[in-house]
């Protein structure tokens, strides 16, 4: 009955645990049974490197394992995940397309930048020309 208890606690600590990943931040939740509730978050762009492994014949047979992903000075750990592999690619999708996002607004506010310059320097050539051709009258008379 012990043992029972023990591995009930057990299942239900690890199936509380939630590992988010939305498209500009990750998020490790870990609950235990009996209420407290420990969260880490961290922005994908900060990612700085993850791996993941399988533990044991279990681990690999049925492909369960673990991702580590490590954001600055803290690791963020996704235990006991499906196809670790998989969750590892689907993170570094997720980073792909956050990197994705920023580069092709960089390039429209640069763009702006670009046409915002181009419109001051048509409205200064006129300005100039104006005033050329408002000096050439002026010496004509």
């Amino acid at each position: 009955a012990v043992i029972g208890v023990w591995w009930l606690y057990r299942f239900v600590d690890w199936r509380n645990d939630q590992y988010q990943v939305s498209t500009d931040s990750i998020v490790d939740i870990y609950r235990r049974p009996l209420g407290a509730e420990v969260r880490k978050a961290a922005p994908i762009e900060n990612i700085l490197s993850m791996s993941h492994e399988r533990i044991g014949i279990m681990g690999l047979m049925f492909n369960f394992g673990t991702v580590r992903i490590s954001v600055g000075d803290r690791e963020l750990t996704f235990e006991g995940v499906a196809n670790p592999a998989m969750v590892q690619q689907e993170v570094f999708m997720r980073m792909d397309e956050r990197i994705d996002v920023k580069r092709r607004a960089e390039g429209a506010q640069e763009r702006a930048r670009m046409a915002e310059w181009l419109a001051a320097y048509h409205r200064n050539a006129e300005d100039i020309r104006e005033d050329e051709r408002l000096r050439d009258e002026a010496e004509l008379e």
